[in-house]
């Protein structure tokens, strides 16, 4: 299995016998290049290859099983990322990946291929948070030239929406790089998250391609 940009800028899996390496008319593509998903990581095992992408923002976890179409790991919420994990036993039925979103700590779960039911395995303790009190958005602001910025909000399920409650702003675009809608379990951030006032926010061009454009996020 190999990771490769070869006629691919966002990179894509190819698999070839380990005597042909060398011979690209022998590769076969199992996710072949696309503008929009950035092909970032990957896990193997007998039965399937598990790749962790970027695509519309959100880095997402595809699952190619040896037998079948491939598919997304379905996700609870509109915006979250995932990790892929390698799991050192190449006969394993089941992906294991870490999700995380902004209401969400972090959380480990499997998945089983064949049936795709999902198993909790781990979650971060948070003392004194409830996440049943949060909700988030994925939205879209349109740039000076016409390209679409995603956006991940996350506040409290009481918050006033009318008016001006208080909130914090924070952005980042670099190349390939965008901020992660995530969350943090320091008391720091907590209180962060209830502070008035916006950062001054800043894109790239370069953050504005499909596969990896920057992410603003605000509380």
């Amino acid at each position: 299995m190999i990771r490769t940009n070869a006629d691919a800028r966002n990179f894509r899996l190819v698999e070839v016998p380990e005597d042909r390496v060398a011979d690209r008319t022998a590769w076969r593509d199992l996710i072949p290049a696309s503008p929009d998903v950035l092909v970032e990581d990957f896990a193997l095992a007998r039965k399937f290859v598990a790749a962790r992408v970027r695509t519309g923002g959100l880095r997402k976890v595809e699952v190619v099983p040896a037998h079948g179409a491939a598919f997304f790991v379905d996700a609870s919420e509109p915006t979250y990322m995932m990790f892929v994990d390698d799991l050192p036993d190449p006969d394993t039925a089941v992906v294991r990946y870490n999700y995380i979103s902004q209401v969400t700590p972090r959380t480990t779960f499997e998945l089983d291929v064949a049936t795709r039911a999902r198993t909790k395995i781990q979650i971060q303790p948070v003392p004194g948070y409830d996440p049943a009190n949060y909700t988030a958005e994925y939205l879209h602001a349109r740039a000076s030239d016409g390209t679409q910025i995603p956006i991940s909000v996350v506040y409290r399920k009481d918050t006033r929406r009318a008016g001006a409650p208080a909130r914090r702003c924070w952005s980042m675009a670099t190349d390939r790089t965008a901020t992660r809608p995530s969350r943090s379990s320091t008391p720091a951030a907590r209180r962060c998250s209830t502070a008035a006032g916006c950062s001054p926010s800043r894109t790239s061009a370069a953050a504005r391609s499909s596969a990896g454009p920057g992410t603003r996020t605000a509380s």
